[in-house]
């Protein structure tokens, strides 16, 4: 419990609520670009179901931290 000096009589302390970073809501990926994600490629370039995975998990990090693709 945060607790500073009273302004105006040096022999209290009073409670100062501490103030809180709230993640930001979770952003999620669209339909349309998870379907780019997949289809970008030439079809015999085209990711494992693992390496698919992974690029929408690293796309999802990047929407998420606030840095773009």
């Amino acid at each position: 419990m945060p607790l500073e000096q009273h302004p105006t009589d040096p022999d209290k302390l009073r409670y100062v609520p501490a103030e809180y970073n709230l993640p930001k809501p979770w952003a999620g990926l669209t339909d349309e670009e998870i379907t780019k994600t997949y289809w970008s490629r030439e079809p015999f370039k085209r990711p494992t179901p693992i390496g698919f995975a992974r690029e929408i998990e690293q796309l999802l990090k990047q929407k998420n931290s606030g840095t773009t693709p």
